[in-house]
């Protein structure tokens, strides 16, 4: 049987629901013929993605579904750390480590459709991913295309897109002096650590089929005020890097979640 929302999570999603669209009306950066910086575009393309994830956040806890959207939310942390980075000092150099990152993943994953196929001979061909001749282009274009962006921006072979973990730490080193410091290493502990028992089919997660957990209770509201602060705070770093439209006032939804918290 499904949970009954709260009071406080109907008004949280009300307050999410709020910020989706005003992003969106308030959005200055288009993709076509946009003549932007690659960092604004992937800046853009983040909030995209971030935008996507927040929207399936809403329909799982319309539902009272928080654990099935904790996955999105550790999505959205991820997005946001990636923008905080690629906005830092020297982002034309952080962007093109961010897009070499991408495609050694995608060589990884090409390396391992060949071991695949020459464990297994009789996969030889079924499709493009088990097609040796494709595979092998695929992964000298990609090598190719890493040496050219090194070499455009005079990146060294040891300089690579530091891990998850580490993007939050130098958030909280660089982050100004107002902010509480471990704030983002601990949302990183929370969301990457804790948050397994949620994600992943381990005993503990299959636990709470079993065992009502009181954390359980207010998992709804938790997901939808992480979700908001930290798309507010996504706004509000679109709006300084002029992704999102400068003359935005985030302060009153800011002060709303505030308040919401507050009676929580």
């Amino acid at each position: 049987m499904a949970k009954r929302l709260t009071k406080q999570d109907r008004a949280f999603l009300k307050l999410l629901g709020e910020l989706l669209e005003y992003g969106r009306a308030h959005m200055r950066h288009r993709i076509p013929n946009s003549g932007e910086s690659y960092e604004k575009t992937a800046l853009y393309l983040l909030y995209r993605f971030t935008e996507e994830q927040l929207e399936a956040i809403e329909v799982l806890c319309k539902k009272a579904m928080a654990s099935q959207a904790v996955s999105q939310l550790r999505n959205v942390f991820e997005a946001e750390l990636y923008a905080f980075y690629l906005s830092g000092r020297g982002s034309e150099r952080r962007v093109a480590l961010y897009a070499i990152g991408g495609v050694e993943l995608q060589i990884r994953s090409l390396r391992g459709f060949k071991a695949f196929v020459q464990k297994y001979p009789t996969w030889k061909d079924r499709d493009e991913l088990t097609n040796l001749k494709t595979l092998e282009t695929g992964i000298n274009e990609k090598l190719k295309n890493i040496k050219t962006v090194r070499r455009n921006y005079s990146l060294r072979r040891k300089d690579s897109l530091p891990s998850v973990e580490r993007i939050s730490q130098l958030c909280d080193i660089t982050g100004p002096k107002k902010y509480r410091k471990g704030n983002t290493e601990y949302l990183y502990q929370l969301l990457y650590r804790y948050s397994s028992t949620h994600i992943h089919p381990t005993p503990l997660a299959l636990d709470r089929f079993l065992i009502k957990k009181p954390s359980e209770n207010d998992l709804n509201e938790a997901v939808l005020a992480t979700a908001t602060v930290l798309f507010l705070d996504l706004l509000k770093l679109l709006k300084r890097q002029g992704v999102l439209d400068s003359k935005v006032k985030l302060g009153r939804f800011t002060k709303r979640h505030n308040q919401l918290r507050k009676k929580g």
